[in-house]
């Protein structure tokens, strides 16, 4: 009662996107989008522009984990809408993570020509993104966006930065990630060689990445560069 009586001194909207958050992890999304709204609603009156913007993005992410890809849609464009306001530098890396995330669900709503032109906006912006944890995910992410679209060039642009990147950081679990979006864009551009240089490289990876999801996705891509 307290915190929501005075929100400003107990940064209540903060609160609500951190409780958001734990519900999402805990596979609550009903509970999750609830408190993201309020938060949002809270974020308004307190005119509290940069937490709105992520509540905005979550709530994108949220509705699109449970398959309501317009609702999301309408969730990243009020998020557009507040960064129409100008081209302020401290917001490079919001822009570029909302525009990635724009191009990957105009994927999923088989919007190639919108996926394109967000993943050319996303790009454009993370030429000024010095968080590498945040950019070794993002071109990755493009890299596929390009992928689907056709762009197999900027694919591997993409799919390069985003490894040296994770080599640079050490991330066995993002080359490992990597390396099988990298055996999909060889086996588009029928470079049997490059798979086979790939398989290699991804060897010595398999025995010590531990995440479930990244082992299948690569198990998959390489089933598939043999099938291709």
């Amino acid at each position: 009662g307290y915190a929501r009586q005075r929100p400003r001194e107990t940064s209540y909207n903060l609160m609500l996107t951190c409780l958001s958050d734990t519900y999402f992890r805990m596979g609550l999304l009903d509970s999750a989008i609830s408190k993201e709204r309020q938060s949002a609603r809270y974020s308004i009156l307190l005119k509290d522009t940069l937490t709105l913007l992520g509540s905005y993005r979550a709530l994108g992410m949220y509705h699109r984990s449970t398959g309501h890809l317009e609702e999301a849609l309408s969730a990243y464009e009020h998020a557009l809408s507040l960064l129409a306001g100008g081209a302020r530098p401290d917001m490079a890396e919001e822009r570029a993570s909302l525009y990635v995330n724009l191009s990957v669900l105009c994927v999923d709503m088989k919007q190639t020509e919108n996926s394109l032109h967000y993943a050319g906006l996303a790009l454009e912006e993370l030429a000024s993104v010095t968080n590498e944890l945040a950019n070794v995910q993002a071109y990755a992410n493009l890299s596929m966006v390009f992928m689907e679209g056709g762009a197999l060039e900027k694919a591997a642009s993409c799919l390069h930065r985003s490894m040296d990147l994770a080599v640079k950081m050490g991330d066995k679990n993002m080359q490992l990630r990597n390396i099988g979006y990298l055996l999909h864009l060889k086996s588009l551009q029928h470079e049997a060689d490059s798979v086979d240089y790939y398989i290699r490289r991804a060897r010595p990876l398999l025995s010590e990445v531990q995440a479930t999801n990244t082992l299948a996705g690569y198990y998959q891509a390489e089933r598939d560069a043999h099938l291709s």
